[in-house]
């Protein structure tokens, strides 16, 4: 029986994310939306009410197995595409989870592509080229790193 990637990588992202004090996951499993997974809504403090509101990010999740989680950075290919679309909704939160092929072991990476970085990414590709390769890192357990990192992308 194989694994579901997507709802294991999904699950990952939302678990990280839930551990915080200002952070709310809505990202849905088996998504079809285009573009976007989701969304990670942020909060000024930990009511979490409508009322300390700052804003969403949105996210992409990708999952992919690997024979070994233990690398730093990662590079992953993403369409030119859906680069430009990103960068007309303001940017993205890109997350890969990469697993092992039990499941058991699972490493979250991302980047956040703001506009201005997407528009470098896209600056170097040639004509004709589908997709760039764009480099992850680690994402971080520390929750206020977490937290600060959707807080500095907003």
């Amino acid at each position: 029986m194989a694994i579901d990637i997507e709802v294991m990588a999904t699950s990952a992202v939302k678990k990280a994310i839930a551990r915080t004090d200002y952070l709310v996951p809505i990202i849905a499993d088996k998504d079809k939306e285009p573009l976007w997974d989701g969304h990670i809504y942020a909060y000024g403090d930990g009511s979490k009410s409508n009322d300390s509101y700052i804003g969403r990010a949105p996210v992409q999740l990708k999952g992919k197995i690997v024979k070994d989680c233990n690398e730093e950075k990662i590079t992953y290919p993403i369409s030119i595409s859906n680069l430009k679309g990103y960068r007309l909704d303001g940017g993205i939160i890109y997350f890969v989870v990469i697993m092992e092929e039990t499941g058991d072991n699972e490493t979250i990476f991302y980047v956040n592509l703001l506009p201005y970085v997407i528009n470098n990414y896209i600056k170097m590709v040639e004509p004709d080229q589908k997709t760039v390769s764009v480099t992850l890192k680690r994402f971080p357990k520390e929750k206020n790193e977490v937290e600060n990192l959707v807080f500095n992308f907003l």
